[in-house]
């Protein structure tokens, strides 16, 4: 049975394990999964109790495990051979792999001490496609988020009316006005072994000049001269 294990050599201290399998499983021995922690030259095992092995519950074949990875540390992850049994009766075979957590100097820190909220609200940082990388609440007027990769970024904030914890759009029929969206309106440059402290006025900027150019993705066009 084929089995993709989505794991880097170097590993984000945040992450954790994927693994998918080309069809669903209809067992598996979590006795045949070990963890284990190098020190020195000695490979030590991890007890099952500190990690989880777990179905994603969208993606049904698909499994995470999940660990408090301590940076700068190697691990290995090991899985017998019959750990896995699909419905068809096929199963894996032995696996093995070697990675290593990222050190905490590989990595920066953002707060965001945000003004003018009063309600329930999350914080979003976006890519340079105006795709969300990670999502943080507000809490006691800041936002945190620990273990950023260096690279340029950008924020956005929702007012979470509804307390469910996502973005909800206007539904006309319900006469339900869309969550109230505000933008970060500059760059954020995140550098290694940085820690970042960011004032945010959420209302600062009139909102439609909030959203930075780069991530609109109907830029205005350039007007063209007659000559």
């Amino acid at each position: 049975m084929q089995m993709n294990a989505k794991i880097s050599s170097s590993l984000d201290v945040y992450k954790p394990l994927r693994f998918s399998f080309a069809e669903p499983l209809q067992t598996y021995d979590a006795g045949k999964i070990h963890l284990e922690q190098k020190r020195d030259t000695l490979w030590i095992p991890v007890a099952d109790s500190l990690y989880t092995f777990l179905q994603d519950s969208i993606a049904i074949r698909d499994y995470t495990l999940t660990y408090k990875w301590t940076p700068g540390e190697s691990y290995r992850i090991v899985m017998d051979s019959t750990a896995f049994t699909n419905i068809y009766g096929l199963f894996t075979n032995t696996y093995k792999q070697e990675f290593k957590v990222k050190a905490l100097e590989d990595y920066a820190n953002l707060y965001l001490s945000i003004s003018g909220v009063s309600d329930s609200a999350f914080v979003e940082i976006l890519d340079s496609g105006d795709k969300p990388v990670r999502t943080a609440p507000v809490i006691n007027g800041g936002a945190e988020f620990m273990y950023m990769n260096p690279g340029t970024y950008y924020a956005r904030l929702f007012i979470d009316r509804n307390g469910n914890g996502k973005y909800d759009t206007g539904n006309y029929s319900e006469k339900r006005q869309p969550e109230e969206v505000s933008y970060y309106p500059q760059e954020l440059e995140l550098k290694a072994n940085w820690d970042i402290e960011q004032d945010w006025d959420i209302y600062a900027t009139p909102v439609d000049k909030q959203k930075p150019e780069k991530i609109k993705k109907n830029k205005p066009k350039e007007k063209k001269r007659n000559y």
